[in-house]
């Protein structure tokens, strides 16, 4: 079991790693797009916070920090808190409309796919006992449909233009309504006060590393990449319906 678990967490780590880069390169895109003053220095600063947040959950969760779950609120709130509030206040940031049309809407939504791989980890963990099945695609998590129809919905509706903008939309809904049941299940099964799921193993493993960054990073980058596609495709139709009239 721990020569599997040494593996996937190697493997996660990696595809944590891979799946910030792109983030980055994404912002590259935008910022280059907006022909912003300094690209590099945003990048910077961008590329520093980030790894250093990564870092701090690795070093807290390799001290146990984040797993005194009998304490209120419960310090893993904040793993998931702090980048979810990051995310939401960058949305009303000046210029973020001009940010999200300068990024390619294929490439947003292509970078879903590596929910894919993160489901095949949760998958290998819970055939290994490590996780609740609960937490994979045979319970009640289905997130990786999301990733497994990204490249062919933004091949057809991009790229192909054989679907219309509206599938898109109802794409990025779904696929935050199935994230957030994912999240949801996730917190009511970790050995809290509120625990509604019971049933051992709980999901106490969030809590450390590698797979504090799953709620640390990867969940808030799929929600931050769903809201700026939905935000893409406004941007598209009202642009669409100017150049029709």
């Amino acid at each position: 079991m721990r020569f599997i678990y040494d593996i996937m967490g190697t493997f996660f780590i990696l595809l944590t790693l891979i799946v910030f880069f792109l983030l980055l390169q994404i912002m590259n895109n935008g910022l280059d797009g907006m022909n912003h003053s300094n690209i590099r220095g945003l990048l910077t600063i961008s590329a520093v916070a980030g790894l250093g947040w990564l870092m701090f959950l690795a070093i807290k969760a390799h001290q146990e920090y984040f797993e005194e779950w009998h304490l209120m609120p419960p310090r893993f709130v904040m793993v998931i808190g702090v980048p979810l509030l990051l995310i939401i206040s960058t949305f009303f940031l000046k210029g973020f409309r001009d940010f999200a049309r300068a990024i390619s809407p294929t490439r947003v939504i292509y970078l879903q796919t590596f929910r894919v791989f993160v489901e095949i980890v949760l998958w290998q963990l819970a055939v290994k006992g490590i996780i609740h099945e609960r937490m994979t695609f045979e319970g009640y998590n289905f997130d990786i449909l999301v990733g497994l129809t990204a490249i062919p919905l933004g091949y057809l509706v991009f790229v192909k233009k054989r679907l219309p903008l509206w599938t898109a939309v109802a794409w990025n809904y779904a696929g935050i309504i199935l994230l957030t049941i994912v999240v949801v299940t996730g917190i009511l099964s970790t050995p809290t006060s509120f625990q509604v799921f019971t049933e051992k193993p709980s999901s106490a493993f969030l809590a450390t590393f590698p797979y504090v960054w799953l709620p640390g990073l990867l969940v808030p980058t799929a929600y931050f990449l769903h809201i700026l596609s939905l935000r893409q495709l406004k941007v598209l139709k009202q642009e669409k319906g100017h150049s029709e009239s």
